[in-house]
């Protein structure tokens, strides 16, 4: 909340804020379903990818929203210590601090710079995640096996 509070206050950036925040007001009201949110999250030209402590391998819907809105989907230091999806240095801030995370989003207003690295990741991303059917079977696998586990 302190990294957002000095994202939405900084003189040097514009933001869009979706949600509730503690100690700011958003821009846009919370909304469950993913295509009242799109329209605003296409309106960025980044966002940033945080995750629980302790599950930095896993991976949050934020950053495929982001590239599914031709949004660049910057991470917060050990997100995706993987690298399933992170494809670029550039994506991770990794001093934690709100000086970094500004100077890469006031970099990416270069839209030469941030359409190449749009396509870098869009590029690895587009590599690594599967059909929908393989998703949608596996799902289907690892229900049947906890109904039959739980009989």
């Amino acid at each position: 909340n302190t990294l957002l509070k000095k994202v939405k206050h900084s003189p040097l950036l514009t933001s869009n804020m979706i949600g509730y925040f503690d100690s700011f007001k958003y821009d846009v009201k919370f909304d469950k379903s993913i295509l009242n949110v799109m329209p605003e999250i296409s309106k960025g030209r980044a966002t940033i990818c945080f995750n629980w402590p302790g599950q930095w391998e896993h991976l949050t819907s934020r950053y495929n929203e982001a590239v599914a809105c031709d949004v660049i989907p910057l991470v917060w230091n050990g997100y995706d210590t993987n690298n399933q999806l992170v494809a670029d240095d550039f994506q991770r801030i990794k001093s934690k601090s709100f000086e970094e995370l500004q100077e890469k989003l006031i970099k990416l207003r270069d839209d030469d710079f941030r359409l190449k690295l749009l396509k870098k990741i869009k590029d690895k991303y587009d590599s690594v995640v599967q059909p929908i059917e393989y998703y949608e079977k596996e799902f289907e696998k690892k229900m049947l096996n906890y109904l039959d586990n739980s009989k």
